[in-house]
């Protein structure tokens, strides 16, 4: 068991990783035989809160919450402005929800290094 924690640990920092540093996620081609299903709430607010902890990893939370004030509009909590900008980048998956999360991480951190780099 704690070797199997370890490895799940190590592949999850290597993610967070790879994420900070801007390695591109690209998104499954759509197939026209599997049908799309749309994001519930639930699912957009369990994939934001995802995105959050992946970008946690690379500073301060109120630094994070800040800056994420300035880029993201909306109403609620950080992790609402987050789950609010994730349905406004797509609202369906055709597989499984988590499908979105590393690519819209991705898209995520990229749009947060833009605007720390002009503040």
């Amino acid at each position: 068991m704690a070797d199997a924690s370890s490895a799940l640990t190590q592949h999850l920092n290597d993610v967070r990783m790879e994420v900070a540093i801007g390695v591109k996620f690209e998104r499954p081609i759509q197939n026209n035989f599997i049908p799309t299903k749309e994001l519930s709430e639930t699912e957009r607010q369990c994939i934001a809160h995802g995105n959050y902890l992946l970008i946690l990893g690379e500073t301060t939370r109120p630094y994070l919450d800040a800056l994420i004030g300035v880029v993201l509009s909306g109403e609620g909590s950080t992790i609402d402005k987050i789950a609010a900008w994730t349905s406004a980048q797509t609202n369906v998956y055709n597989y499984f929800p988590s499908e979105l999360t590393l690519t819209l991480a991705q898209h995520l951190m990229q749009n947060l290094k833009q605007a720390s780099d002009s503040y």
